[in-house]
């Protein structure tokens, strides 16, 4: 219930770009699993190509995106790293402004592979935190 008054009292802009997060989380989060990565990954660089370089992004507006489809994440029993960085990065260049998904692998202490995706913007990681990613080696980076 609480979950609910709090949605209530958010600007009608915020509710807006709530009610877009759920079906791009969704769909994302099943295109992922069901993709082959090599096609999701044609696909990416196809429709987040760049050609020019941005300026700055609005911070403000970029956490607002990524609170969104952080609160969808939790319900999604697919919301992996990847599914939610790639949600994030869908709609913020679908709001006009600019990120940077990166993709890297990494042994831990134990020496077992681990990958992360995470999102960059401003030259700052806004989604996918963990506590060291300069140990990750970006195999992929996208722009959006």
């Amino acid at each position: 219930m609480r979950v609910v008054l709090k949605f209530l009292k958010l600007p009608l802009a915020e509710k807006v770009l709530y009610a877009e997060a759920l079906p791009v989380v969704v769909l994302t989060g099943i295109i992922v699993r069901t993709v082959p990565f090599r096609f999701l990954r044609k696909s990416l660089i196809k429709r987040l190509s760049v050609d020019t370089t941005p300026g700055p992004a609005d911070a403000a507006e970029i956490q607002k995106i990524v609170r969104s489809v952080d609160f969808f994440s939790r319900f999604h029993p697919f919301a992996s790293c990847l599914t939610r960085s790639l949600s994030a990065l869908l709609l913020i260049k679908f709001n006009g402004e600019h990120a940077i998904l990166k993709i890297g692998v990494a042994k831990d202490e134990h020496e077992t592979f681990k990958a992360h995706a995470w999102l960059e913007s401003n030259g700052r990681i806004v989604m996918g935190q963990v506590p060291s990613t300069s140990r990750y080696t970006v195999l992929d980076s996208f722009s959006g």
